[in-house]
């Protein structure tokens, strides 16, 4: 599951750009839809790159995900209570992925699928409510550049810098209910007081000034 929701294997983004959009539809009860795209349509041309380092001269589509990736990828979701995945899909260089879920609990298990026992990259958000306030947590687990076959580091420094700068996030938040004031992660409050959008890359979260919580406070 850690592969579509928490974007786990760095190694099939490296070294090309990549937009994640995440869309959270809350309801009054904070149940409701998320709607993850993952772009990587720059990354096709690498994809495709021989061993010689040339590119085929017929172009075909290649995908992240294979057929027995996406039955696995279901079969973990089915087990989550509370979880109803609506879709998943990985074309057109796009992977999609559609969850109706019934509470925050089945929302966080979702998207922190196996992370923490994951060697790979991780990214994902966690939520908690306290009264009328919601916690955004922006997590970031095994931050860095991972390791080549002789265990050194993939990428230098300023590669990895370069790398985690490419990767773009996207998240719109969408309530029931009406903001009252936000704080924490910088965020942008809708016009109509009941959305709110974080745009960062990687290379952001992963900053030390980075302030990864993000309060919601609602009237």
């Amino acid at each position: 599951m850690r592969h579509v929701l928490i974007i786990g294997v760095m190694a099939l983004i490296a070294c090309t750009s990549c937009t994640i959009e995440q869309t959270y539809h809350f309801n009054s009860e904070f149940g409701g839809e998320f709607i993850q795209r993952i772009d990587y349509s720059m990354a096709q041309g690498l994809m495709q790159m021989g061993e010689d380092g040339e590119t085929p001269g017929e172009e075909v589509e290649l995908t992240m995900l294979d057929d027995s990736t996406l039955t696995a990828i279901r079969e973990e979701m089915a087990e989550i209570e509370g979880l109803k995945l609506l879709a998943l899909t990985d074309e057109n260089s796009q992977i999609s992925v559609h969850l109706a879920f019934e509470n925050l609990e089945a929302l966080n298990q979702a998207q922190e699928g196996n992370a923490e026992s994951s060697e790979d990259n991780q990214s994902y958000l966690r939520f908690h409510k306290d009264g009328n306030s919601l916690f955004i947590h922006f997590e970031i687990e095994n931050p860095g550049p991972g390791e080549n076959e002789e265990g050194e580091p993939a990428l230098n420094p300023e590669g990895s810098s370069e790398m985690f700068g490419m990767i773009q996030y996207h998240y719109q938040f969408n309530f029931a209910n009406q903001i009252q004031s936000v704080s924490g992660t910088p965020a942008e409050v809708g016009d109509d007081n009941k959305s709110l959008r974080v745009e960062l890359t990687l290379k952001d979260a992963m900053a030390e000034e980075f302030v990864n919580v993000l309060k919601v406070d609602f009237r």
